[in-house]
């Protein structure tokens, strides 16, 4: 069993030569944002280590080649990536799920969602999901000049991190973070 941990360089490295074994060492250095040098290194490494082989084209070209030990790693690492994101959805979906739930116990009935299409998209399905029946939402694609009564909540997505000093607006970029 393989206890060696690859660090990010490497592992971007290892990326890189998974798209285009044909990729020379300068054009890794620069996609990866490291040194001509240290990517040598690096990849001397990730060959030594049985990450990578080298085949020698012809005299002057060289392909990279990622050993079953190699496709593993990157196959881990993007295992590991799709975790943490489905762990960010699913912390993002309960925060939001969250809020609607206690706005409607406050006596809000009707939602005015001004955001991006995915946030808005998740929102939809939060209130399909929750099937409470007296319940609207709408997407606006403007704010309002004037605010609407008590039982309204104006969901935003303001990234500036202004705060907008309406007691039914909630600005999701601040509730969220």
């Amino acid at each position: 069993m393989n206890t060696q941990q690859l660090t990010k360089k490497e592992i971007s490295i290892i990326e890189e030569i998974s798209k285009n074994p044909q990729i020379n060492q300068r054009t890794i250095a620069q996609n990866v944002g490291l040194s001509l040098g240290l990517t040598n290194l690096i990849i001397k490494k990730l060959v030594k280590t049985g990450f990578v082989k080298i085949k020698q084209l012809n005299r002057k070209k060289i392909e990279y080649i990622l050993t079953p030990k190699g496709f593993a790693e990157k196959t881990k690492k993007t295992y590991n990536y799709i975790l943490k994101t489905t762990e960010y959805f699913f912390n993002i979906y309960s925060k939001l799920k969250e809020l609607i739930l206690e706005s409607i116990k406050n006596g809000k009935t009707h939602f005015y969602i001004y955001s991006t299409d995915e946030i808005y998209n998740l929102l939809e399905f939060i209130f399909h999901s929750l099937k409470i029946k007296n319940i609207t939402y709408s997407r606006i694609y403007n704010l309002p000049q004037k605010f609407k009564n008590e039982n309204t909540l104006y969901v935003i997505v303001d990234k500036t991190g202004k705060s907008i000093n309406v007691k039914n607006i909630v600005n999701l970029a601040n509730y969220l973070s």
